[in-house]
């Protein structure tokens, strides 16, 4: 089994913020190697955390903001569920 890398919203906001280029540049290498070995994996959730996060704090344009979570839903997307009973522990 290969190993999965679960990219939180911060990575992927990271991406896209040239105003913190010490955490650019590897957030963009933890992007393409993980997506480049198929280990990615986002949830919905990250993926709209992304989205309102860089549209006000950063003030990318929805459009582009749009474009880039249709590019990082390419990699393996999963949906939380409501509740933790839905995860037994043992």
């Amino acid at each position: 089994m290969s190993a999965r890398s679960f990219l939180d919203a911060n990575v992927l906001v990271y991406t896209g913020d040239a105003f913190e280029p010490h955490k650019q540049r590897p957030a963009l290498e933890l992007n393409r190697l993980c997506h480049r070995r198929g280990h990615a994996v986002v949830s919905t959730q990250v993926l709209q955390e992304y989205y309102v996060a860089t549209t006000s704090r950063l003030r990318v344009d929805l459009a582009i903001a749009r474009r880039k979570v249709e590019l990082f839903a390419t990699m393996d997307v999963v949906i939380p569920h409501k509740s933790l009973q839905d995860y037994p522990l043992f």
